[in-house]
């Protein structure tokens, strides 16, 4: 090797040295392959830019395990004199995935874009005997606590209804709990049986 030679040689370690490169990085430059090596040889020459490519953020885990307390009844609201199914307000499993154990069921009537009174989806579950199958009060605010990031994971656009707990106002009139998300929060509501149900507004039911 020519004096000139060495000198390059010399030189560069010297910047591989003062760049942090330790004798084992060193030792993996020397294996790249002919192809990467013109990779650094085409930047070098202006003949190519290095890009940096922006890291995709990884989507967060989320726990799909719902967990349930069903040793007390839930607190119907004050505006309301009673659930009409006092009975289910205490049935159901304490703890399931709501992947695979939960679905949405949707009424004839609010399918192929069409929409039904929530009065007609109530006296259908009744006669089906499906009430019992269907998440009630409790489920929902288990949900609801699981907060927006779930809720928009598993029912994005939907206000999903817990059939099992129908209430009767003091005047009368019939309301189903429901759980929405409204700039960003969870929000429990409660849909008056006289009104619309459609594509949006699927009842939650057990899969089992």
């Amino acid at each position: 090797m020519s004096s000139y030679a060495e000198g390059q040689v010399h030189q560069l370690m010297e910047v591989l040295e003062l760049a942090g490169f330790s004798p084992d990085d060193v030792r993996k430059l020397g294996q790249l392959g002919t192809n990467r090596l013109n990779e650094i040889r085409f930047y070098l020459n202006g003949r190519a830019k290095i890009v940096s490519v922006p890291q995709l953020e990884s989507e967060p885990v989320i726990d799909t395990i719902i967990h349930v307390d069903r040793s007390v009844a839930p607190m119907y609201p004050n505006w309301a004199r009673r659930f009409l199914h006092p009975d289910l307000q205490k049935s159901g499993p304490t703890e399931y995935d709501v992947v695979t154990g939960v679905k949405q069921w949707f009424h004839d009537g609010q399918k192929n874009g069409r929409v039904v009174k929530g009065q007609v989806i109530y006296e259908y579950l009744k006669e089906k005997e499906m009430l019992e199958s269907c998440l009630g009060l409790s489920d929902l605010l288990a949900i609801q606590a699981k907060g927006i990031t779930f809720f928009r994971k598993f029912f994005k656009g939907k206000a999903v209804f817990g059939w099992k707990s129908v209430v009767e106002r003091r005047d009368g009139r019939l309301h189903a709990p429901c759980l929405f998300d409204d700039s960003g929060e969870v929000i429990r509501g409660w849909g008056w049986l006289d009104g619309d149900w459609d594509g949006n507004d699927p009842a939650l039911r057990f899969a089992k």
